[in-house]
């Protein structure tokens, strides 16, 4: 459940669910806003990302800090399958203000839109905890359309609307993911 830790389908379409990124991507992938307004090129390496209002699971405010805390640790937080290939053109990051973020990469990134989308946001106060406070639950808190409720390892994920997102609200109050690792037994549950 870390949203940070490995970069793989399994892993991200479960954080995809509670966690948001600045960016996403549409059908056609296009880079559309996320936890991202809007952002503009200022020059080839300074890009400029107005933040949406929105809060944490936990009611917290969102801020600029939030997304240099989660783009920090997702590019340092030691892993086997790394966020590294996203991030590693980012030269530097500040705040001017709590809704406005300013990127400089360290040349010309084209990418660098899509590579946000990749990124889920955290609070900027849990980038220091381990993995193991992501898996317990404890430091599960993001703004996706979901909230971790129960987490059973290789059984399923339990996770309730999360109805104070900033986005669309969803029809379903409940979804349960279900890990099913047997072909047989992934096929009679579909049937």
């Amino acid at each position: 459940l870390d949203p940070h830790l490995q970069s793989n389908a399994p892993n991200n379409a479960v954080a995809s669910h509670i966690f948001d990124a600045l960016v996403t991507n549409d059908a056609a992938s296009r880079s559309t806003p996320g936890l991202a307004e809007s952002w503009r090129l200022l020059d080839d390496t300074h890009w400029e990302f107005q933040l949406r209002e929105a809060r944490f699971s936990d009611g917290a405010a969102f801020t600029a800090e939030d997304a240099i805390a989660s783009l920090r640790r997702a590019n340092d937080l030691p892993s086997t399958a790394s966020f590294r290939t996203y991030t590693r053109s980012i030269k530097s990051m500040s705040a001017p203000g709590p809704n406005r973020l300013l990127i400089e990469t360290d040349g010309p990134d084209p990418l660098l839109l899509n590579s946000l989308s990749r990124i889920r946001m955290i609070p900027a106060r849990l980038a220091g905890v381990a993995t193991a406070e992501f898996n317990n639950g404890a430091a599960a808190i993001g703004m996706g359309a979901f909230v971790l409720r129960e987490s059973v390892p290789s059984s399923h994920v339990r996770l309730a609307r999360h109805d104070g997102r900033w986005g669309p609200r969803l029809p379903w109050s409940e979804v349960v993911l279900r890990m099913v690792t047997d072909d047989g037994a992934r096929l009679a549950a579909l049937l």
